[in-house]
């Protein structure tokens, strides 16, 4: 009981250097032993399945980012323009072609880049980076 008061004091949850460090080690024993560190969601048979596809990746930047830092707002402009395509009724691969990703809510230059970087070659440098680096 004492080592749990010493941790959490009158706070809710833990102090984010201490989380910070439970997923780096949660982090490591992954890479170690060649582990998967997230479970990617199911299809469902979406229509739009590319927007589907888009919308996971960046979600999957967001997880890392948090992953890393311990504040689940780190990664809020990657989870607003995901829910963003993940809503749309048209395809983003055509709102692409018109170079008009800019236009959507939550989607910038930098988001915009991951998008057209996925869309023409399955991956993205930033995914890339946020799940092999520390």
């Amino acid at each position: 009981m004492e080592k749990y008061e010493n941790l959490y004091d009158k706070q809710e949850n833990p102090p984010r250097d201490y989380i910070m460090r439970l997923n780096k080690c949660a982090f490591d024993f992954c890479k170690k032993y060649r582990i998967k560190n997230y479970i990617p969601p199911p299809d469902f048979g979406r229509t739009l399945k590319e927007n589907f596809e888009v919308a996971n990746h960046l979600l999957l930047i967001a997880f890392f980012k948090e992953f890393k830092s311990a504040n689940p707002y780190s990664a809020w402009a990657y989870h607003k323009a995901s829910q963003t395509i993940e809503n749309l009724n048209e395809s983003i691969t055509g709102i692409c072609k018109r170079k008009a990703l800019e236009k959507l809510p939550g989607v910038g230059k930098t988001i915009s880049k991951v998008i057209e970087e996925f869309l023409d070659d399955a991956k993205s440098e930033r995914l890339e980076k946020e799940m092999n680096t520390w």
